[in-house]
């Protein structure tokens, strides 16, 4: 799903639901990070690649699985981040906090 799918989506109570029926944790976990930081200003509070500190909007939302199998336990939400300054940078969710 894309950043503009979700903005554009009617029926989210729906697709969760389908999510629900068919077992896919991997499409209810990009849908709860799409709800919960998808056009909010967050703060980088960990990691090793993106400046700790560093605040910005989140402007896209993937998943990624760096498994060499492919479980579903291994997907990961990833955030792209765009700053005041007009920088972008991708990090993990778990990189990050909602700014209040």
């Amino acid at each position: 799903m894309t950043a503009n799918q979700f903005r554009e989506m009617q029926n989210r109570s729906e697709y969760k639901e389908v999510c629900y029926q068919r077992e896919n944790p991997g499409a209810l976990m990009e849908l709860q990070a799409f709800e919960k930081y998808l056009d909010k200003e967050v703060r980088v509070v960990k990691g090793r690649k993106v400046p700790v500190g560093t605040t910005g909007t989140v402007f896209w939302i993937g998943m990624r699985n760096y498994s060499k199998y492919g479980y579903w336990w291994s997907w990961e939400v990833r955030v792209g981040i765009k700053t005041a300054e007009g920088d972008t940078y991708f990090t993990a969710e778990n990189n990050i906090e909602l700014v209040a």
